[in-house]
């Protein structure tokens, strides 16, 4: 687990715990109400790339990595659980984890990577995605008319 503190003990701030499960690992950041990092830890974990295509993680490796990391932040920073506000957390998109009825993992997490079900997605779509209610046309003028504006100071 790598950690960085840049603060002084401050027992009249407020914190938000930041955390950010990512694909190949986790960071966690200590916040302040004005926007600083007060402390920050990271740790990594396995992908299992399986021959059929398969990409999973191990549930339990992404906790295990999470709590360490919220512990060493409020250790590093001196901060007192009581002081922290909220918690705010961001995921690896599209990832499946299937659980029970106490919410544990079933299995390993199935990762956006995996490429299992591709032949199944190829035969819902049949052919070019279409988005109900809008044409390819329609979304290249929106584009086109979203650039000029942003390019032009419009909205």
């Amino acid at each position: 687990m790598q950690t960085s503190t840049n603060s002084t003990n401050n027992k009249t701030q407020k914190y938000v715990i930041a955390i950010d499960v990512g694909t190949s690992g986790t960071k966690v950041g200590l916040v302040n109400l004005g926007g600083n990092v007060v402390a920050s830890a990271g740790g990594r974990y396995e992908t299992n790339y399986l021959p059929n295509g398969g990409v999973e993680q191990v549930p339990a490796e992404w906790w295990q990595v999470i709590t360490r990391g919220v512990k060493q932040v409020i250790k590093e920073s001196g901060a007192s659980p009581g002081e922290i506000v909220a918690i705010g957390v961001t995921s690896q998109w599209s990832v499946t984890v299937a659980v029970d009825e106490q919410g544990e993992p079933l299995m390993n997490a199935i990762s956006w990577m995996d490429s299992r079900g591709g032949k199944y997605n190829a035969e819902v779509v049949k052919g070019f995605p279409h988005l109900q209610g809008y044409g390819v046309r329609h979304i290249i003028t929106l584009g086109q008319y979203k650039l000029r504006c942003s390019y032009s100071g419009g909205h």
